[in-house]
């Protein structure tokens, strides 16, 4: 018998024994509810769907949390069926168990991929990954200790240096080069990653370093460089980038000009934003970006100016706007709450914040320096806003007691709308306590019960109706 054939008999034999010793370790209780967990099609965080509605397969991840030992869990890694190889994984991180980073290196090593939904998204993830956000994003549900954080971050670190030194180029690749962070440990690789490679990121890491050295080797990468150059704004690189001036219409491009955070740099990021103005060219939210991102007190001017041109704005926007000009800002603001071609909110994905998190923070500027704005603005919006954002002007109305607003609130209820806009304007109107109004949320509520007595909002309008006596 070949050496080769041996193997594979081998091979063959051991999966067989896991096969029929699988198990043997396995309380009947824990059998149960894995079994629960296999029928299940994906992996799911705690909340889920449109309505962000409780998970019941988390719900037997946490109850398999509960009940297993470690030993169990670790049985249950070697499960046929990825679902519960993750909660697996899940369940050792939340027990903070030492040798997490080889069940990471496993899943890297396999490649499998499991079907994951979080809130509204549904994707196919590996099975590496799954376990590398749930370090990176703990759940809400569950209070994270300063002990947790501790271990989550030397886990994270762990699982870097193993992606780092893998080299396979994927999103776990770019993550990894992102947390870096010029770790003097890993300059060799990530110098190799950058010259071998031809790793963007990995280049954008070199130059995190500001190696005089690396200088040349940076400018040879031409106009790929403009994101590592961002991270190093030597002098010698401004030349380089003056040439693309006119041509040039990417975040990474601005970001390396405002690195600079000199007067040069302010004239420069102006001039390229008269130039967008003048000839309608497309970017200047990246510009708006990049001057953000990289803010020096010398672009305070140019900030508000672009805001107040284009009602761009998206949370980190807005978090910096309010923290250097709070009182400044407000005109612009308002009248973009006051106008039917208002502000454009926008999603921030590099910190992860919709655009629906920077209207909360607009309005309690407003209140904080002109709270006697707030009644119109509010009671403007609540026959103009999307059901999202109309629950946080709903929440001022509430916490200010806007009488004003009580009409508009009736013409809305009135008005053909999903369960969870009907529930938060029920629940406003109510909340002035106010019974003249009764009767007539009892009969638009009962002509449009069918439209919002449905799922998990039937318990909760039974409970307000309760509260306040409201008989359906």
């Amino acid at each position: 018998m070949k050496l080769t054939d041996r193997k594979v008999v081998l091979y063959l034999f051991l999966l067989l024994v896991s096969t029929q010793t699988f198990g043997q370790n396995i309380r009947p209780e824990i059998k149960k509810i894995t079994e629960a967990i296999s029928k299940g099609k994906q992996l799911e965080g705690p909340r889920i769907g449109f309505g962000g509605m409780s998970s019941s397969q988390y719900s037997r991840f946490e109850k398999l949390k509960k009940t297993t030992t470690e030993k169990e869990l670790l049985t249950l890694l070697q499960h046929e069926n990825p679902i519960v190889k993750g909660y697996a994984a899940w369940a050792l991180a939340d027990k903070k168990y030492h040798k997490l980073v080889s069940v990471f290196n496993t899943f890297l090593n396999t490649k499998e991929f499991v079907q994951t939904q979080r809130g509204c998204i549904i994707s196919e993830d590996l099975l590496a990954w799954t376990l590398y956000s749930h370090i990176v994003y703990p759940s809400h549900e569950i209070a994270v200790t300063e002990a947790d954080k501790k271990y989550y971050k030397e886990q994270i670190q762990k699982f870097d240096k193993i992606i780092l030194r893998k080299r396979e180029q994927t999103f776990l690749l770019r993550i990894a080069l992102e947390n870096n962070q010029a770790n003097p440990e890993n300059y060799a690789i990530i110098k190799s990653l950058a010259l071998e490679d031809g790793n963007v990121g990995a280049l954008a890491e070199l130059a995190k370093y500001q190696k005089e050295s690396d200088i040349d080797i940076i400018l040879e990468k031409g106009t790929v460089a403009f994101k590592a150059m961002s991270h190093f704004p030597n002098p010698r690189f401004w030349n380089f980038l003056m040439k693309h001036k006119t041509t040039a219409n990417s975040l990474d491009y601005f970001k390396a000009i405002a690195a600079f955070q000199n007067e040069e740099a302010t004239q420069t990021l102006r001039s390229i934003y008269k130039t967008f103005i003048k000839e309608e060219r497309k970017g200047i939210t990246s510009l708006a970006e990049a001057i953000i991102e990289l803010y020096c007190p010398k672009y305070k001017k140019l900030t508000l100016e672009i805001f107040a041109d284009t009602k761009l704005i998206n949370f980190n926007h807005a978090k910096k706007l309010l923290k250097i000009a709070p009182k400044e800002s407000l005109p612009y603001f308002i009248d973009g709450l006051l106008t039917d071609n208002g502000n454009n909110f926008l999603d921030d994905y590099l910190s992860f914040s919709s655009k629906d998190s920077v209207l909360p923070l607009l309005l309690k500027n407003i209140k904080k320096y002109q709270p006697e704005r707030m009644p119109e603005i509010c009671v403007y919006n609540v026959s103009k806003a999307e059901f999202i954002h109309l629950v946080v002007f709903l929440e001022f109305i509430i916490e200010d007691k806007i009488e004003a607003a009580k009409q508009p609130l009736m013409t809305r209820l009135e008005k053909k709308t999903y369960p969870f806009e009907t529930f938060h304007l029920t629940r406003t109107l109510l909340s002035f306590k106010d019974k003249s109004l009764h009767k007539e949320i009892e009969r638009i509520l009962s002509a449009s019960q069918k439209n919002w007595d449905d799922g998990i909002w039937s318990a909760s309008f039974k409970e307000l109706f309760e509260k306040y006596g409201i008989n359906i």
